[in-house]
C-alpha cells in the first residue's frame, strides 16, 4: 500500500495516542515501546542515517568521518591525515570484491552493489527532505561493513565512543516514569546498543530494570514482572552487538516476542525498519494484532514496507510526532500529570538524591575516621590533612560552602559540642536553605540540649524536604515524648515504622511512649518485635523489663533487665530499672539491693533524675529524712534542666 492510500481515520497525533493509552490501561490493556536509533537522536547519538552519511563521506574521499572522535588528540595529526585519505576508488574496489564474494551458504557479503549504494547516497545528499531518510536505511549494514570490514571490534569501539559521551535527553524523563509507573507499560524492545533507557531509569526512578542484552537470556523476560524490562534484540554494546547485513532475529527472540506481543500493544518510535530482522518479524508476527507506528514528518514519506506492516494489523495506526522528546512529554503530561515533569520537580529530585548520597557518604566517612583502622589510618590522615589545608584556604577567601559547615557541625557532634554543632549547621542552612541533613542534625543537637521545641521545628523542616526520612520521624517522636505529647510521638513512631518496618529502635521508642500512657500490652508487643529484629539490643530488654515491673510481673522484669546488664554491664538506665523492679517487688533484701543499684546508676551518670527520685523514696521508708530531701532536691534540679 502506498502511504497516500493509508486511511486518514487511522492517522493520529501524540495527544490522540496519549488518550488511547490512558483508555487502554483503564481497560486492562498493556503497551510496550519499540525503539530505533531515531529515539536516541535528541540525546546526541547520531541516527543510522547520520552515521551512513558520515561513513560514505569518508569512504568516498570527501574527508574524515566527523563521528570518529579523538583521532587527532590521541594519535596526532599524521594519523588524522591518514584516516582522511580514503578514496572513492578504494571503496568501489572493496565493495565489488565483497559483492562478488559469497559465504559457505552462497550468500553475498554485501546485499547491494556499489552502484546501488552510491546512487542512494547521491540522492540522499541532493534531497534534504523527503523519503530518503527511510529508504537510505536499507543500506546501513552494507555501509557499516565497508567502513569497518577489516575488524568488527573497530566498529564496536567506534560506537562505544559515541555512546559513552551521551546522556538521556528530556524525553527520557517522562519515558522512564512511564516504564516505572504501575508496572503495566514496562517493556522496551530496541535495536539500539546504547544505555539511554537504563541511564534514565537510574536518574529518575528507584527501579532497576531487567536488561536482556543477549538472545540466550530472552527466557527471563516475563509479563508477570512489574519492573521495567529492556530487550536488546541486536544485543548490547558489550555483548558482541549484531551489526551486519546478514542480520537475522534469533529464534529465542522470536519465541519470546511472539508471546509478549500478544499481551503488549507495541508503540514504535524512531525505527525505520531498515534491517531485515525485527522488521521481518513484525510483518510476520501472528500474535501482533495492534500496532502504533510513530512518524516524524509527513506520512506520505513512509516506504511501502512500513505502511503495509501497519495496514495489515487490524488496529494499526500511524502517529505523527515532532520527535521522541515531544512525544514523551505529551504522553507524560497526559498520563502522569504536568507537575512531575517541571524543572523544579526534577531539581528537587536530584537534590534529594544528592543529599541522601552525600549524607550516607559522610556518615561512613566519619565512621571510618572514628574506627582508626590500621589499614586505613595512614590514607585517611593524609586525606584529612589535605582537606583541612584546602578548607583553611577557602575560609580565608570567604568561600566556605554549606557542605563545609555541615562537616564542621558533624565533627562538633562527634565531640559532643552541641552548641558549636548548632552554630555550624545554622551557617550551612543559611547558605543552603533546602539542606535536609543539616536540619536533621541540628534537630538532634537541640535534642541533646533538651531544647525540644526547636528540635521539633528542625525535624518538621527535614521531613518537609525529605518526606520519607524515617529517622526524622523517629527523632521528632522522641522530642514529642520528652515534652509529654505522647499521642503525637506515637503517630511519628507509627510513620517511622511504616517507612522502615525492620528498624528495631522505632519499636523501642514507641514502646516507651505506650508505657508512659499506661498501654503496657502495646508496649510489650513493640519490645518483643524489637528483640525479634535485634536479639542483642540491651535497650529492648531493659525497656521490656521496666514495663513488666510497672505491670507487677517482677520475675519477668528481673530476667529481662539482668539480661540487658549482661549485654551492657554499666548501663545506668538498666541499673536503675533493676533497682526499680526490686523496690516494687519488696521481698526480703530487695530494698538493700535497690539502694545499691540506684547509687551505682548515679555514680555512672549523675544527670539522670529517676535514680535520685526512687532512692529518696527508699530513704523516707527507712526514716533517713535528710538523705531523702537531699536526693529530692537533686532530682528537682535535674528535672528543671530538662
Amino acid at each position: 500500500m502506498k502511504a497516500s492510500d493509508f486511511p486518514k481515520s487511522r492517522i493520529l497525533n501524540a495527544k490522540d495516542l496519549a488518550r488511547q493509552i490512558v483508555e487502554g490501561n483503564r481497560n486492562g490493556r498493556r503497551y510496550c515501546f519499540i525503539l530505533g536509533s531515531g529515539s536516541s537522536a535528541e540525546s546526541k547519538i547520531p541516527t543510522g542515517f547520520e552515521l551512513e552519511m558520515a561513513w560514505m563521506h569518508y569512504l568516498m574521499g570527501q574527508g574524515k568521518d566527523k563521528y570518529d572522535y579523538q583521532v587527532k588528540s590521541e594519535y596526532g595529526a599524521q594519523a588524522e591525515a591518514l584516516l582522511s585519505s580514503h578514496t572513492g576508488e578504494e571503496t568501489e574496489r572493496l565493495a565489488n570484491c565483497l559483492y562478488e564474494d559469497v559465504d559457505e551458504k552462497g550468500k553475498r557479503k554485501l546485499s547491494h552493489s556499489f552502484e546501488e549504494i552510491k546512487a542512494a547516497w547521491t540522492e540522499a545528499r541532493e534531497n534534504k527532505t523527503g523519503p530518503w531518510t527511510y529508504n537510505f536505511s536499507e543500506f546501513y549494514f552494507d555501509i557499516y561493513r565497508l567502513r569497518f570490514h577489516d575488524n568488527d571490534e573497530d566498529g564496536y569501539r567506534y560506537l562505544e565512543r559515541i555512546m559513552e559521551r551521551s546522556s538521556p535527553s528530556i524525553g527520557y524523563h517522562p519515558f522512564s516514569l512511564l516504564l516505572a509507573n504501575s508496572g503495566r507499560n514496562n517493556l522496551v524492545v530496541t535495536t539500539n546498543f546504547d544505555t539511554l533507557v537504563e541511564d534514565s531509569l537510574a536518574l529518575y526512578t528507584n527501579q532497576k530494570p531487567l536488561v536482556i542484552s543477549h538472545e540466550s537470556l530472552a527466557g527471563f523476560l516475563s509479563s508477570e514482572l512489574s519492573r521495567p524490562m529492556i530487550a536488546k534484540v541486536h544485543r548490547g554494546l558489550f555483548y558482541d552487538p549484531m551489526n551486519s547485513p546478514d542480520l537475522a532475529l534469533a529464534e529465542e527472540w522470536k519465541d519470546k516476542l511472539n508471546h509478549l506481543l500478544a499481551i503488549y500493544t507495541p508503540i514504535v518510535v524512531g525505527y525505520g525498519g531498515g534491517d531485515h530482522s525485527l522488521m521481518s518479524f513484525l510483518e510476520e508476527c501472528k500474535s501482533l494484532k495492534r500496532l502504533y507506528w510513530c512518524v516524524r514528518g509527513e506520512v506520505d514519506q513512509l516506504p511501502e514496507r512500513i505502511v503495509d506492516a501497519v495496514a495489515s494489523k487490524k488496529e494499526g495506526r500511524l502517529v505523527k510526532i515532532k520527535g521522541f522528546d515531544a512525544l514523551m512529554l505529551e504522553l507524560g503530561k497526559a498520563i502522569l500529570g504536568a507537575d512531575c515533569l517541571t524543572p523544579t520537580t526534577v531539581q528537587a529530585h536530584f537534590q534529594e538524591q544528592m543529599n541522601s548520597r552525600v549524607s550516607a557518604y559522610a556518615k561512613r566517612w566519619n565512621e571510618l575516621n572514628g574506627e582508626q583502622k590500621p589499614d586505613l589510618e595512614e590514607e585517611l590522615t593524609e586525606i584529612r590533612a589535605a582537606e583541612k589545608s584546602e578548607e583553611e584556604e577557602r575560609e580565608k577567601e570567604g568561600k566556605l560552602t554549606a557542605w563545609d559547615y555541615f562537616q564542621r557541625g558533624y565533627a562538633a557532634d562527634e565531640a559532643k559540642q552541641w552548641d558549636a554543632a548548632i552554630e555550624a549547621y545554622t551557617k550551612a542552612i543559611e547558605l543552603k536553605p533546602d539542606f535536609p541533613a543539616a536540619y536533621f542534625n541540628r534537630g538532634v543537637a537541640y535534642g541533646k540540649l533538651r531544647r525540644y521545641d526547636e528540635a521539633i521545628r528542625d525535624f518538621d523542616r527535614a521531613i518537609e524536604l525529605q518526606p520519607d526520612d524515617a529517622d526524622a520521624y523517629n527523632n521528632r517522636g522522641i522530642a514529642y515524648g520528652e515534652l509529654g505529647r505522647s499521642d503525637e510521638a506515637i503517630r511519628d513512631f507509627d510513620r517511622a515504622i511504616e517507612l522502615q518496618p525492620d528498624a528495631p529502635f522505632a519499636y523501642i521508642t514507641r514502646g516507651i511512649d505506650y508505657s508512659e500512657i499506661g498501654k503496657y500490652d502495646e508496649a510489650i508487643r513493640d519490645y518483643d518485635r524489637a528483640i525479634e529484629l535485634q536479639p542483642d539490643a540491651p535497650e529492648a530488654y531493659n525497656s521490656r523489663g521496666f514495663c513488666y515491673a510497672k505491670m507487677g510481673a517482677y520475675e519477668k522484669a528481673l530476667a529481662d533487665i539482668q539480661h540487658a546488664l549482661e549485654l551492657a554491664p554499666d548501663n545506668p538506665f538498666a541499673l536503675h530499672s533493676l533497682g526499680f523492679a526490686y523496690m516494687k517487688r519488696g521481698e526480703a533484701g530487695d530494698r538493700e539491693r535497690a539502694l545499691e543499684l540506684f547509687s551505682k546508676a548515679i555514680s555512672i551518670n549523675s544527670s539522670l533524675p529517676e535514680p535520685y527520685e526512687d532512692r529518696a523514696k527508699l530513704y523516707r521508708e527507712m526514716g533517713e529524712t535528710e538523705l531523702a530531701e537531699r536526693d529530692e532536691a537533686q532530682a528537682r534540679e535535674l528535672r528543671q534542666k530538662k
